[in-house]
């Protein structure tokens, strides 16, 4: 489609097209391939899609390499995110934390100690080589690691617990905020029903009309 329109737009006879024979399976591995491709996809994205091809296309790691122009290595580091905890995959994907930090983290084994871990980075902004420090020192000694559980929050500022306290009465107190140094974070809102996200979607229409 994209090369349909371009070739109208630059005024065109003939589009210049490779015409290929493929059934269902061939087509979703040349779709999932293009996207892998084509996409601005994050870390997280990528290593998804590679699994789809591993999973819905019967591709081997070599064979998926050779397909998306990646070295089998770089595949296989991919891959190995998913095996993060859930709240750690979301921290990289929203690039609270970067792929050097998560590789790290995928040494520390415990998911309990990755979070934990994963926190403190975001909260006092640790580079990579601080937190390859850091989980060499909770490998070393298992203090370190139950340590690192009890580390507490970097008080918010002001306006952040107003805004928490806020939404504490539209949400039944389960929103939760996290801040790096930097200012940087994230906000997550837990519901417990549709009702729940209507009445807060009434009460704030209300109160901005």
């Amino acid at each position: 489609e994209r090369r349909y329109r371009a070739s109208k737009a630059a005024g065109l006879a003939t589009v210049p097209a490779y015409i290929r024979k493929a059934d269902d399976a061939a087509m979703l591995e040349m779709a999932i391939v293009e996207n892998i491709q084509r996409e601005n996809l994050d870390a997280i994205e990528t290593a998804l899609s590679f699994q789809r091809l591993i999973d819905e296309c019967n591709l081997t790691q070599e064979a998926m390499a050779l397909r998306v122009g990646k070295k089998r290595a770089s595949v296989t580091n991919y891959l190995r995110l998913l095996k993060l905890p859930a709240k750690v995959q979301h921290d990289l994907k929203v690039g609270l934390i970067s792929v050097g930090h998560a590789k790290v983290l995928l040494s520390a084994e415990d998911e309990k100690i990755q979070e934990q871990l994963c926190d403190m980075t975001i909260r006092e902004g640790l580079s990579v080589r601080q937190l390859e420090s850091l989980v060499r020192k909770v490998l070393a000694d298992p203090d370190a690691g139950r340590k690192s559980r009890n580390v507490h929050a970097v008080e918010l500022p002001d306006e952040y617990n107003r805004l928490l306290k806020h939404m504490d009465g539209y949400f039944s107190g389960n929103i939760s905020m996290r801040r790096s140094a930097s200012g940087k974070g994230t906000m997550t809102i837990k519901f417990s029903s549709d009702e729940e996200v209507r009445r807060f979607l009434g009460l704030f229409e209300e109160s901005a009309s």
